[in-house]
């Protein structure tokens, strides 16, 4: 049976907006998936540096097919930021109801704050809410947590949320010892599978690793995973290095000042398109991470459809995708010498990696088609009982 086209209302704690332009674009993902099939409206709420303190501005625009209301804020204080931004949400809320009415059903992507505004609504508008969690604050690897009073608000919302879809069973299990409780079922990022193709890899492709990420250097280790490759290049052994990210521009300077000035092996990038994170990995023999934590990685997903090999941690999110031996290696956090002995692998032995097998897997588990249905599903499957209530 044909499901009915039905109006949504995502709130989402992380969206892209001006001042970061990549911030939540993983959410953006599930907004364009959407949008052909129901009537959707994005609203999100950002701190503008540049506003005075409780000054307000609304941004309307349409991408792909979806409303989305930004309502940026000023605000020095953390009361000011608290207030600023009860604020800030009360107007794009207002702005959406004016536009498109009531929803039918609210997804809140990230809990704080934008689970919490979902739940109060759900109750004054008598609609259904799903939760998307994608955040890693609940993984026991990560250094930040959750204060008591933050736990009893969240387990609050997470109990009456018709679905709590985080990303990876690892993220599920952290909530869950947070004490947040409900009807869970893991969502996947989403991955375009036509972008990310099948890599042709070259004999020379052999050498060339890559890593791409936001250079946080507490949670990423970049500085670490070069360490790696300067150490095996002192042994004689030539693989190369391509880095590539949104993060800190000064750092790929520093980079290159401090490890390779001629630029004989180590590439280094800024900020990629999907279009242009999708050549590099068509270009490159294996994916390269290092991370103190990842909830899943989405960029661990696209190397896989690209059928590259990922060599990473054995941290959070990350275990569940490399889950054989052919799919990559997984070594211990923070164990610099098993890094180097799986670049070392993977390099002398290349054909250890069948990519046609590492994509038909990823496809197996992470199809787009699939978790967009498996979300459309849900959708229709909360209004209709919302419905019979």
């Amino acid at each position: 049976m044909k499901e009915e086209r039905r109006h949504i209302l995502f709130i989402a704690s992380w969206f892209p907006n001006r001042i970061i332009p990549n911030d939540g674009n993983f959410i953006a993902k599930y907004a364009r998936a959407v949008a052909p099939y129901h009537q959707l409206t994005v609203v999100a709420v950002h701190r503008d540096p540049g506003l005075a303190p409780f000054q307000f501005e609304v941004v309307e625009g349409r991408e792909h097919d979806y409303t989305v209301i930004t309502c940026y804020y000023g605000a020095q204080s953390t009361l000011g930021v608290g207030w600023a931004k009860y604020r800030a949400y009360r107007k794009v809320l207002r702005r959406a109801r004016q536009l498109g009415g009531k929803p039918e059903l609210i997804h809140a992507h990230v809990l704080w704050d934008a689970g919490i505004v979902a739940r109060v609504l759900a109750r004054s508008w008598a609609c259904p809410y799903l939760l998307s969690e994608h955040s890693s604050i609940y993984l026991p690897e990560s250094p930040h947590s959750l204060s008591g009073w933050q736990r009893y608000v969240l387990a609050r919302v997470t109990r009456r949320a018709f679905r709590v879809l985080p990303v990876s069973k690892a993220l599920r299990r952290g909530m869950e010892a947070n004490g947040l409780l409900g009807r869970y079922e893991v969502l996947p990022n989403l991955v375009d599978a036509q972008l990310f193709s099948l890599a042709k890899i070259s004999p020379n492709q052999a050498r060339r690793f890559l890593h791409i990420s936001n250079f946080d250097p507490a949670v990423k280790r970049v500085d670490q995973i070069i360490e790696a490759f300067v150490q095996i290049r002192k042994e004689g052994v030539g693989v190369e290095l391509t880095i590539a990210g949104d993060g800190n521009p000064v750092q790929l300077t520093r980079w290159r000042e401090q490890y390779d000035p001629q630029g004989e092996w180590l590439e280094l990038f800024g900020a990629q398109s999907e279009e242009q994170v999708a050549a590099l990995l068509h270009s490159h023999h294996a994916l390269v991470l290092f991370s103190a934590y990842e909830t899943q990685s989405v960029v661990a997903l696209e190397a896989q459809l690209a059928g590259l090999p990922v060599l990473a941690p054995k941290v959070g999110g990350l275990p569940e995708i490399v889950r054989e031996a052919w799919q990559g290696m997984l070594f211990p956090p923070g164990d610099l010498a098993a890094l180097q002995k799986a670049i070392r692998e993977t390099y002398a032995n290349p054909k250890t990696f069948d990519a046609q097998r590492i994509r038909q897997a990823a496809l197996s588990r992470y199809r787009e088609t699939d978790i967009v249905q498996q979300l459309l599903s849900l959708y229709e499957n909360a209004i209709v009982k919302a419905e019979k209530e």
